[in-house]
């Protein structure tokens, strides 16, 4: 399970380099560094599974959120092109793209995400996607995604985010 990230709101042509940097190298270095340290002992045994968290970030534009949303597109690249190479070595590379769950990253960032999102963060969330997604929620599409009921699964994102994606 990779699940590394670090916030950055701020509007694109505002955002450090500094700040840029680390969002990257955190989101997309952490995944990339994660899948090539275990992945020796995969090939060894024969197999093994890889859920890569994103985030609907990834896949649609917010505002203010460039850095994240750049990070969240690459671990979705990486999950893709790992699933690829790893394939003949049983080794199977997913990730889930989650919408707006409740943790305690989001709930002591409202501010941060209002000012990103453009509205106060619950308003948003019950326009978006009609209410918080629980952990609970991520946690068990993770576990299927790791299980042998996904074997011919990889390479995909699981989007998780009670249908947000697919609104206009």
């Amino acid at each position: 399970m990779n699940n590394a990230a670090v916030g950055s709101a701020g509007r694109l042509l505002d955002l450090e380099q500094q700040d840029w940097e680390r969002v990257l190298s955190v989101g997309v270095g952490g995944v990339l560094h994660a899948i090539r340290h275990a992945a020796p002992a995969m090939r060894a045994r024969v197999g093994g599974a890889f859920v890569n968290i994103s985030s609907i970030a990834g896949r649609r534009a917010m505002y203010g959120m460039a850095a994240y949303a750049a990070a969240k597109a690459g671990v979705e690249a990486i999950t893709r092109c790992a699933a690829l190479e790893l394939r003949a070595d049983a080794i199977r590379v997913n990730a889930i793209a989650p919408g707006m769950i409740r943790t305690k990253a989001a709930t002591a960032n409202q501010l941060a995400l209002g000012q990103a999102f453009g509205a106060e963060v619950s308003e948003y969330v019950q326009r978006s996607q009609g209410r918080w997604g629980e952990p609970d929620e991520v946690a068990a599409v993770a576990v299927h995604l790791a299980s042998d009921e996904a074997s011919f699964t990889t390479g995909q994102t699981y989007l998780l985010d009670n249908g947000a994606s697919v609104l206009a």
